[in-house]
């Protein structure tokens, strides 16, 4: 997979599109699409059955950028759950 920009990778996430953005990636991940900032330890947001789901947890400055860029669209309703729940949500 090419490899783009964070701010490219904004259009990739609002069309749950998989992408590899610099030091984040988009995936489709136990039938949910998946945005991680600097691996699999860290799921930013996650698209499941038609709804978006927001980390609530704080991490880094970096990853807190990250969040503010690749937001998915601002018309969406967007639940807020720990890194525990969306874990949870993605793999259940």
């Amino acid at each position: 997979m090419k490899k783009i920009s964070n701010k490219e990778a904004a259009e990739y996430v609002r069309t749950t599109s998989e992408f590899k953005g610099s030091n984040t990636f988009g995936q489709i991940e136990h039938g949910s699409y998946v945005v991680y900032s600097y691996g699999y330890h860290y799921p930013m947001f996650v698209f499941k059955n038609g709804k978006w789901y927001e980390n609530s947890d704080q991490y880094s400055k970096t990853t807190s950028k990250h969040k503010s860029m690749l937001r998915p669209d601002f018309t969406w309703d967007i639940i807020k759950l720990t890194t525990k729940e969306l874990r949870e949500l993605i793999y259940n």
